[in-house]
Order: C-alpha cells, then sequence, then structure tokens
C-alpha cells in the first residue's frame, strides 16, 4: 500500500479513503474512542508524530458535533468528513442538523457541541 501510495505523489493526491482493512487504525470516531477525552489523546498522539488527524462523522448529528468540535481543535486535521446523506440520526436528532455550503461547515458557537438534542426524536428511536 505504500508504493502505491507514493506512486501518486506526482499528481498531488493526499487522501486516501479508508486505505487500510478494518482490523487496522483509520480514523477517530469519538464515539468509539472514548469520547472527547479519549480523541484528545488520539490528537495529542497525532500532533506528536506531525501525521494528520480524521474525525469520523458518520453515525449522528451529536457525533458531528464532537468530530467538528475536535476537529477545530488541531491544526493536524487535514479534511472534515461529514456524512452527506440525509437519515434519522443525523439529521432529526439535533434540532439545527449540520450542513455545508460548497464543501465547507461552519463550527457552531452555541454552548457545549452547539446542538440541542430533540427529545421527541431520542424516545421516537428508542429501544429497551
Amino acid at each position: 500500500m505504500i508504493k502505491r501510495t507514493n506512486a501518486f505523489e506526482e499528481y498531488g493526491l493526499y487522501w486516501f479513503e479508508e486505505p487500510l482493512e478494518p482490523t487496522d487504525t483509520v480514523g477517530c470516531d469519538p464515539g468509539r474512542a472514548e469520547g472527547i477525552t479519549g480523541s484528545l489523546k488520539v490528537i495529542e498522539l497525532v500532533e506528536k508524530a506531525d501525521v494528520w488527524y480524521n474525525a469520523h462523522a458518520w453515525s449522528s448529528g451529536v457525533i458531528t458535533a464532537a468530530s467538528l468540535a475536535l476537529s477545530a481543535s488541531t491544526p493536524r486535521c487535514l479534511l472534515f468528513e461529514m456524512k452527506p446523506l440525509t437519515n434519522p440520526m443525523q439529521h432529526e436528532l439535533v434540532k439545527n442538523p449540520f450542513t455545508h455550503d460548497k464543501g465547507w461547515v461552519t463550527v457552531p458557537r452555541e454552548p457545549g457541541l452547539g446542538v440541542e438534542v430533540d427529545e421527541q426524536i431520542l424516545q421516537k428511536y428508542r429501544f429497551d
């Protein structure tokens, strides 16, 4: 994989989507990496190693908010990966779902993660 990746250098390619097997470590999902605290530990390692950080933001509007906040917290974030497909956990769970404008996403300025969970939607999809 390294040889193949290096072969693309002359074309200025700098991002490969999930180039490794699922068992290898790729990206960082705050929902799977001890939340924000665990993700900050990953960012610390990324910054020390001078490599790039990519937050995974595909599961819910809350995870997207956390991923966006974490991405904005480090200069080692190359890009922000956001799920463009409409789905209940991404677009119904939070009252103001994230959208992009010409490929750019605005970091919320509201308290906390900047999102408000819609409790009715939470109850709608709840399972015991």
